[in-house]
């Protein structure tokens, strides 16, 4: 009697496909995977400030300013009731030129961020029912933008330009304000945390899984049938 295997070859390549993958494909944009950013009013206050201190595979920025690019479109609602709905877009384009503004990508350290842009895009959160003032919602929100400076020491131009994306959860802030018609919740700041994004199997993985899985339960189906004859 021949000796039958019990698993595959097919089998035991699509496991160490599985097991190990192969090094994925270059992405031009850098994922922002970990680290933080936060605002306050662009609107309510003249210089509202930013920080942002995040990182990826190779890369890190760290820097902090005074304005933001955005106007009171950038909110749904400047001053908002219990129960209704909010969503903002907000960025970052005015940089200021400082020495702890700066960041590394793949060893090469980058200052000067000046023409740089980062824009967070906000899912729409409802705000609670009579939550009183000072309160906090979180709402998930995604990253794009541009980083883009001169390598130190500086060499010539043009500058180093890279996309950005993300994703990750913000935190909104809300107090007690009051406006032209009375009072009502306006957003005080704004962090958000960074959140590596969930691995996706590639469709090439999936149709090897599926041809793996077809012809062991093909072969089962065989060997069953052989017993009975």
């Amino acid at each position: 009697m021949r000796f039958r295997p019990l698993v595959s070859p097919a089998l035991l390549t699509l496991a160490a496909l599985l097991l190990f993958p192969a090094a994925a494909k270059a992405d031009p944009a850098l994922v922002v995977t970990g680290g933080t950013a936060s605002h306050r009013n662009p609107v309510l206050e003249v210089f509202p400030g930013y920080s942002f201190n995040f990182s990826g595979s190779g890369f890190g920025a760290v820097g902090v300013g005074e304005k933001l690019g955005n106007g009171p479109l950038s909110m749904s609602c400047l001053f908002c009731a219990a129960g209704q709905t909010f969503d903002g877009a907000f960025s970052i384009t005015r940089f200021t030129i400082l020495p702890n503004s700066s960041a590394s990508v793949n060893g090469v350290s980058i200052q000067w961020l000046e023409g740089s842009s980062f824009s967070f895009d906000l899912a729409p959160v409802v705000l609670p029912s009579a939550p009183g003032d000072g309160f906090a919602v979180t709402t998930p929100f995604t990253f794009s933008g541009t980083l883009t400076g001169f390598a130190v020491p500086v060499a010539a131009p043009p500058p180093f330009s890279y996309a950005l994306t993300g994703q990750g959860i913000a935190t909104l802030t809300f107090g007690l304000r009051f406006g032209p018609s009375g009072p009502g919740y306006a957003l005080i700041d704004a962090r958000y945390d960074f959140t590596a994004p969930a691995a996706v199997p590639e469709p090439t993985t999936l149709a090897l899984l599926g041809a793996g899985l077809g012809s062991l339960a093909l072969r089962a189906r065989r060997r069953r049938a052989a017993r009975r004859t």
